[in-house]
């Protein structure tokens, strides 16, 4: 990533509210979070497409 694409997600980052970065840390810890997802298979697989999707619409902002 460039400089200019980190300070362009620090932005978008900065004007989420408080709830969305939450939720958004949330999912990143049960995509990564392998106890999680032994136990919760749908629901990690969900939250890894959910990040993933996330991602890619702070990358089409830029």
């Amino acid at each position: 990533m460039t400089d200019s694409q980190y300070s362009g997600l620090a932005s978008i980052w900065r004007e989420m509210d408080q709830t969305e970065k939450c939720a958004l840390l949330q999912l990143k810890n049960w995509s990564e979070d392998r106890s999680l997802r032994d136990q919760f298979e749908r629901h990690a697989e969900y939250s890894h497409n959910r990040l993933q999707g996330l991602l890619d619409d702070l990358e089409a902002a830029l």
